[in-house]
C-alpha cells in the first residue's frame, strides 16, 4: 500500500505555538538550532521517551503530574486541516506558521528589553500584527464555543447558519477553519477598517453592544465586527514578574478573561508568553488605578499602573485639525496608509511586585477546569509551590472550591521529581 503523501497525513497542531511553550521548557539547557529541533522532532515522533524537549504537564482530570513531549502538548490532532481545500490541505497551519514566526521574533525582542530594562519599540505594522497573532491565540483556543447549538450564541445563531449556507461549511469545524483563513488573509489596519465601517453603518459602538446582546444581523460581516472590538476596546501592556516569582501557563491562559466592571465588562485579556513575560489587554477608559473609576472595578489587577504607548507618528499632525472631530476622522484614514504602518510605538515594561504576580497567577489557577481538559505547566517546582500556597491563602471565595482541584499538585512540588509520561504506567 503507498504512504500518504505529507499533505494528506494527519497532523498534531498545537493551539500553543511549540515556540511559546519552549520558553516553560524542562532542563532546557543549550539552546538548540533550528536543525537540532527538527532533528529531535523526528526522533520523538516516532518515539516520544526520546524528546529532548519536555514541559511540566499537571491533568487537573487524573491530578497527575508529569513530563510531556512539546511535540505532543496543547494541540490537536488535524486542528487546521481544511479538508475542502483539496490543492493544500494544509494552507491554514502555513499561513499561521508565517505569523507566529513574525510575533516569535517581536516576543524576543521584548524579552531582550526586559533583560536590559529598557523601552519596547515596535512599528504600528509590527504591533498591528501582533495584536492578530494574540486575537488568534484566544480564537482558535476557544473556537469549541463556537458552535452553533452552544446557548451563550444564541444572538450569532442565525449569523453562523448563514455563513455556512453562503460559504458551503458543512459543519462547525468548517467554520472555525472559515474563520481563521478570513483572518489570516487581511493585514490588522484592514480587518479594524472594514469593522469600524460597520459600526459607523450600525449607528456607533452602543448599537453594536445591542445587536451583539439580542440579534446579530446575519448580513453583515461580524468577522471584520468582532476583530475590530477587540482591537479597539483595549490597549496592551507588557507585564514583567517579580525577581522571585514566575507567571504559570494555563489551558486557557490566552485571552483569558480577569476582572469587571462598567456595565459587567471585563477589564483585562491576559497571555501568558513566558514565565517572565504576560501580555494584558486592558479596557480603554481604565488606563490606571484612578480612585474615581477603582469602586465600579471588580479586579485584583486595576493596581498594576498601565500607561499608553507614546506613539511617533511618520506622517501626521495633530495640529493641523481644528476641532476634536476632524482629526478623529483624519487619523482613522490616515491609520490604513503604507505611510502610518512607520509609525513608532514606545511601551515601558511594567515589572510586577511578588503580590501582583501572585494575583494574575491566581486568576489563571482559578479560571483552568477539568471539565475543560484543563492543565497547567509551569517552569520550576519550588515557584509553583510558592503560587499554590498562596493561593489558598488567598481570601477569594471562590478560590476555595478552585484550591481543591490542585491539592494533588502539591506533593509532587514538594517532594518528587515529574514522573515522566512514558514511564508512568511502571511507577504506578
Amino acid at each position: 500500500m503507498p504512504s500518504k503523501s505529507p499533505a494528506t497525513q494527519d497532523q498534531y497542531h498545537h493551539y500553543i505555538p511549540r515556540f511559546m511553550l519552549r520558553q516553560f521548557q524542562v532542563d532546557a539547557g543549550k539552546k538548540l538550532t533550528k536543525k537540532e529541533r527538527q532533528r529531535a522532532y523526528r526522533k520523538a515522533k516516532k518515539n516520544p521517551s526520546l524528546s529532548s524537549e519536555n514541559v511540566l504537564f499537571y491533568d487537573l482530570d487524573t491530578g497527575i503530574l508529569d513530563t510531556r513531549p512539546i511535540q505532543k502538548a496543547y494541540g490537536e490532532k488535524n486542528l487546521y486541516k481544511d479538508i475542502r481545500n483539496t490543492d493544500n490541505f494544509n494552507h491554514v497551519e502555513e499561513k499561521l506558521g508565517r505569523l507566529e514566526n513574525e510575533a516569535a521574533k517581536l516576543i524576543d525582542k521584548m524579552k531582550a528589553s526586559i533583560s536590559s530594562g529598557t523601552d519596547v519599540h515596535m512599528t504600528r505594522k509590527e504591533l498591528g500584527e501582533f495584536r492578530k497573532f494574540l486575537f488568534l491565540l484566544h480564537y482558535r483556543l476557544d473556537y469549541k464555543s463556537k458552535k452553533e447549538d452552544n446557548p451563550d450564541n444564541a444572538p450569532v445563531r442565525d449569523w453562523y447558519k448563514k455563513r455556512k449556507q453562503d460559504k458551503g461549511l458543512k459543519d462547525d469545524n468548517d467554520l472555525f477553519i472559515d474563520g481563521m483563513e478570513y483572518f489570516l488573509q487581511y493585514p490588522h489596519h484592514v480587518l479594524v477598517a472594514e469593522g469600524e465601517a460597520i459600526e459607523r453603518r450600525l449607528g456607533g459602538p452602543e448599537e453594536v453592544s445591542r445587536m451583539k446582546r439580542t440579534r446579530v444581523d446575519p448580513d453583515i460581516n461580524y468577522y471584520a465586527l468582532q476583530y475590530a472590538f477587540g482591537a479597539n476596546t483595549r490597549f496592551m501592556g507588557i507585564w514583567e514578574a517579580a525577581d522571585d516569582a514566575e507567571f504559570i501557563l494555563g489551558s486557557n491562559s490566552f485571552g483569558m478573561f480577569e476582572g469587571s466592571g462598567f456595565g459587567g465588562g471585563y477589564l483585562h485579556r491576559i497571555y501568558t508568553l513566558s514565565p517572565r513575560m504576560v501580555i494584558a489587554l486592558r479596557d480603554v477608559h481604565c488606563p490606571s488605578d484612578d480612585a474615581l473609576i477603582a469602586p465600579f472595578i471588580n479586579s485584583d489587577l486595576l493596581n498594576v499602573p498601565m500607561r499608553y504607548p507614546v506613539i511617533r507618528y511618520a506622517d501626521f499632525r495633530k495640529d493641523e485639525y481644528r476641532t476634536t472631530m476632524e482629526c478623529k476622522s483624519a487619523l482613522e484614514q490616515y491609520r490604513t496608509s503604507e505611510a502610518a504602518q512607520k509609525d513608532m510605538y514606545t511601551f515601558k515594561v511594567t515589572k510586577l511586585t511578588k503580590a501582583q504576580t501572585q494575583a494574575l497567577n491566581n486568576a489563571i489557577l482559578a479560571c483552568v477546569h477539568a471539565d475543560d481538559k484543563g492543565s497547567v505547566t509551569f517552569a520550576s517546582k519550588s515557584c509553583m509551590l510558592d503560587t499554590l500556597r498562596a493561593f489558598n491563602r488567598s481570601d477569594r471565595w471562590y478560590y476555595e472550591e478552585a484550591g481543591r482541584r490542585y491539592s494533588a499538585l502539591l506533593k509532587p512540588c514538594l517532594l518528587y521529581p515529574p514522573i515522566l509520561a512514558s514511564t508512568l504506567r511502571v511507577v504506578l
